[in-house]
């Protein structure tokens, strides 16, 4: 038996015969690395299946095979943890270890049995703001060759890694994969999306299903419940065993599939927003930038930024605009746009050089669903206007259930807000078209002078304001729908807030946006 893997299976399974587990025994014992892969088969064979599905496990650890008994305890509180990541299990166990002195910080990282280091196959070709766990053997910011059987840990920004028969593959954080060969991956906890030819037969191996590359660009997810595939572009063969037979689809581009892990599997239109929206990454052009965190983050509900969380279709148009989670902003309202002749376009030098989402002033706009707003709200846009100042046409840039930013026929920027009865709070001034600013509107709930708008850090005037009941608000990015106004123009950066910022809060979110987006003070 010179494949570890199955080793580890057939250990775990209870069919490793005495020999085979002596071994075992003397691999685990030659280095620290060998035994973080045991926690890993550990994880997945024991209690992955149950645990991401929210489920007690059913793992009877005294069934397990008398030659388990040194690890007994290690399983036992494995057994235990029955909701948390794949990622979580592991750093437990590894603290357990290191403990016990069980788990010593290896200064290389070995490769399996049978494979030597110099059997390389893949190499990681570009990062993006990537930390890597201490355990994982990569240079940051350097070009690093990787052999089979090497696992990689990557618990924040991009990576890219381009296989040796021409795949590429570029994984988001936090997510953890292990090189299988030349044309395979497996994929043990996060997010990855890929491209490559139907030559290159390219796989990536989830705890749920097989995915197969037929000539296609296409993302997967292995999420707390479910394993998620998606085509952006060609094709893909989902495949995996129930009950001793093999169940076999075919996916197209805009198609989806999610399999519960244990459950069962359910085709759904991508383009419909059900499934993971996927950073689908930029192949031929750069991977996206880490953000810089917040400076303020209380109250955060909405956070869009154009040069992260785009998923875009054949034609350029953006689908999908992600959510970024951060601070209190702990669910993703997304903003979508399932049909293709309303998508507006991504461009990669929109303001100052940064990518932004052009809005046509035509037909283009975005919707998120509803977010809870009470009756005090700071926004944040950054954002170009590109219309030719005119005596008809408006353009709404956003609108969030009645708090709104727009620009004027007269080329004037305008804040106000609408209760369901009569507008109030309402300031406007003057800007220069196709001229990049920071617009921030306050709203201090129903008070004298409890709207202001500010723009680049200068206040323009308040204004009195009414009442708005504290519920679920929608937002619109680039039209009010019911009046046919549209903006034309790119927007770069949105930031919501459920809460009234003080005067200090704004500054700094500012200042953070003017010098992220080289803004004129």
């Amino acid at each position: 038996m010179n494949d570890m893997s199955a080793r580890l299976d057939a250990y775990f399974d209870g069919e490793l015969a005495a020999a085979e587990f002596a071994l075992l025994e003397q691999w685990l014992a030659a280095d620290s690395r060998h035994r973080a892969l045991l926690v890993a088969h550990a994880t997945e064979a024991l209690v992955l299946h149950d645990a991401l599905r929210g489920m007690e496990t059913d793992v009877d650890l005294a069934s397990l095979p008398p030659q388990a008994g040194r690890w007994r305890t290690l399983l036992g509180y494995v057994h235990n943890v029955t909701t948390l990541s794949w990622i979580l299990s592991v750093l437990i166990v590894s603290i357990i270890l290191l403990s016990l002195g069980l788990w010593t910080i290896p200064t290389g990282q070995p490769s399996l049995p049978g494979t030597e280091r110099s059997q390389f196959v893949a190499r990681i070709e570009r990062t993006s703001g990537a930390t890597w766990s201490d355990e994982t053997d990569v240079e940051t910011g350097k070009r690093t060759d990787l052999f089979i059987g090497q696992l990689l840990e990557l618990r924040g920004g991009w990576a890219e890694i381009k296989f040796d028969r021409g795949a590429r593959a570029v994984l988001t954080a936090p997510a953890v994969v292990r090189i299988r060969s030349d044309n395979s991956c497996d994929l043990l906890a996060g997010e990855l999306t890929a491209r490559a030819d139907a030559a290159a037969e390219f796989t990536v191996e989830t705890i749920a299903a097989s995915i197969i590359d037929v000539g296609t660009e296409f993302g997967v997810a292995v999420s707390g419940a479910a394993v998620d595939a998606e085509v952006f572009d060609g094709e893909i063969i989902v495949r995996r065993n129930l009950d001793g037979a093999t169940e076999q689809r075919r996916l197209v581009a805009g198609q989806a599939v999610r399999i519960a892990l244990g459950g069962n599997s359910v085709m759904v239109d991508a383009s419909a927003g059900k499934l993971k929206n996927f950073v689908q990454a930029s192949f031929a052009g750069g991977l996206p930038e880490q953000l810089e965190p917040l400076p303020v983050t209380r109250s955060l509900a909405l956070w869009l930024a154009a040069d992260r969380g785009i998923r875009l279709d054949a034609a350029g148009g953006v689908i999908t605009w992600r959510d970024t989670l951060g601070g209190d902003n702990k669910t993703a309202e997304n903003a979508e746009q399932p049909m293709a002749s309303k998508r507006p376009t991504w461009v990669a030098e929109g303001i100052n050089g940064k990518p932004a989402v052009r809005f046509d002033g035509k037909s283009s706009m975005l919707a998120a669903p509803p977010i809870r707003l009470g009756d005090e709200v700071t926004m944040f846009v950054v954002f170009k206007n590109s219309r030719i100042p005119n005596l008809v046409q408006a353009g709404q840039i956003l609108n969030v259930g009645g708090y709104v930013l727009e620009v004027l026929p007269g080329g004037e920027l305008r804040s106000r807000n609408y209760n369901g009865e009569a507008n109030s709070g309402e300031v406007s001034a003057s800007i220069e078209r196709s001229h990049a600013i920071v617009a921030t509107y306050r709203f201090r709930g129903a008070t004298t002078q409890g709207a202001e708008l500010f723009i680049n850090g200068q206040s323009q005037g308040t204004a009195d304001t009414l009442e708005m009941t504290p519920r679920d608000r929608a937002a619109t990015i680039g039209a009010h729908l019911s009046a046919g106004v549209f903006f034309d123009g790119d927007v770069a950066e949105v930031l919501i807030f459920d809460a009234a910022f003080s005067t200090q809060e704004i500054e700094l979110l500012e200042n953070y946006l003017t010098e992220r987006y080289r803004l004129a003070n």
